[in-house]
């Protein structure tokens, strides 16, 4: 049996979903990104065309929270990706990237 207390609780109430990532916060994905097709198109948006198995990689990593890894030779894009991604995220320092 857990005692004590885990911390204030999170803002919104129960039910409330925010999703930690890259040490800030996002509570807004699921509006945001409701299915694959939302993040390839934000993804379009800022001129990087995903194809359908990256946006859907890129989509779970997003969605979950969970870091994804990217490998391939020079040249294939990962850090363009990588610099996409974070934008259509506005993530604090993205800038940093160019």
């Amino acid at each position: 049996m857990i005692q004590g207390s885990l911390g204030p609780p999170l803002p919104g109430g129960p039910g409330h979903q925010l999703t930690i990532n890259s040490g800030f916060v996002i509570d807004d994905l699921d509006a945001r990104f409701p299915q694959v097709g939302t993040l390839t198109d934000a993804l379009g948006g800022v001129g990087y065309l995903a194809g359908d198995q990256l946006a859907a990689a890129l989509f779970l990593a997003v969605r979950m929270g969970q870091p994804i890894l990217l490998e391939g030779e020079p040249g294939v894009g990962k850090t363009e990706a990588a610099k996409a991604l974070a934008s259509v995220l506005e993530t604090p320092g993205s800038a940093m990237l160019d």
